[in-house]
């Protein structure tokens, strides 16, 4: 039941007001929504453009395929966060998604597989071995090839014995490794794709450091293997709620990855100009 009808303020400002009220909180959505027929339409769009479904929470709350078969085409970050019989459906109700998490963490059925084909992603985070467990389509290298953000969530050996799997990325400017191997191994990532701009090294949940969403795993500011573009990272929170506040525009690995990047490139000119100051003083 809605609580008004009519609108007091020119319809175009109302709307306005209240998309930047959702946006402020999405967790608003429940006292919104029901105000009007009219903030009701204007609202659900918004509302699925970041759909998670995980074993203990969804959103938006009320998810179902029903609700998807009306407002799936909103969707433009689709986490599905464990395998449920239903994965193929989620993923084909949703055919305008960009950014995807799929972390069932098994190897994907064909119908799986066929399904995220058919998606235009650039973004995606998922158990890299498991998209390989089955020979490739050409649809399936298409996708592939769009991709610039990439997480490997496995920690298994497999991507490692498999390095060569991210030549099926020839778009890839940042990459995220979930991983407990030797981090010698990140100057085999930097030759196989030198035009890298972004890797993270993730390390495992910490607590302590400075107030903030992350932490440096690292006790000073020189980057490893001497590489700017290399980031070890410690999460203060599960990596599900990084991925969603990402999908929301707020600070997530990336934009935390590439604001440190540019602090080192920052530091660099300063102490190149202070040392071409002191030659020319002398």
């Amino acid at each position: 039941m809605f609580l008004t009808e009519g609108p007091r303020l020119p319809p175009e400002l109302e709307e306005i007001i209240f998309t930047l009220a959702l946006r402020a909180d999405m967790y608003e959505a429940h006292n919104l929504l029901p105000v009007a027929k009219r903030v009701f339409a204007w609202l659900n769009p918004i509302i699925y453009e970041v759909v998670v479904k995980d074993k203990d929470r969804c959103w938006p709350p009320n998810l179902s395929l029903n609700r998807l078969q009306r407002y799936g085409g909103f969707v433009r970050h689709l986490l599905l966060a464990y395998e449920f019989p239903e994965v193929p459906e989620y993923i084909a109700l949703c055919p305008h998604v960009y950014d995807m998490g799929l972390w069932t963490g098994i190897p994907y059925t064909q119908e799986e597989q066929d399904e995220l084909a058919n998606l235009r992603l650039t973004r995606l985070s998922t158990n890299v071995p498991a998209l390989f467990d089955k020979p490739l389509t050409p649809k399936m290298i298409t996708l592939f090839s769009n991709i610039t953000h990439l997480d490997i969530t496995s920690q298994h050996d497999y991507i490692w014995e498999h390095r060569y799997l991210l030549f099926y990325f020839p778009a890839l400017t940042h990459i995220t490794l979930f991983t407990h191997q030797d981090h010698s191994l990140l100057a085999e990532v930097l030759e196989m794709k030198p035009d890298l701009k972004v890797i993270i090294w993730l390390l495992g949940r910490r607590e302590g450091g400075e107030e903030g969403q992350f932490m440096w795993a690292l006790e000073d500011d020189k980057p490893p293997l001497g590489d700017d573009r290399i980031v070890f990272l410690s999460l203060r929170h599960p990596f599900e709620k990084d991925w969603e506040e990402g999908a929301r525009g707020n600070m997530d690995v990336w934009r935390f990855a590439e604001h440190e990047i540019s602090k080192r490139a920052e530091r660099r000119k300063k102490a190149l100009d202070s040392a071409l100051s002191d030659l020319t003083v002398a």
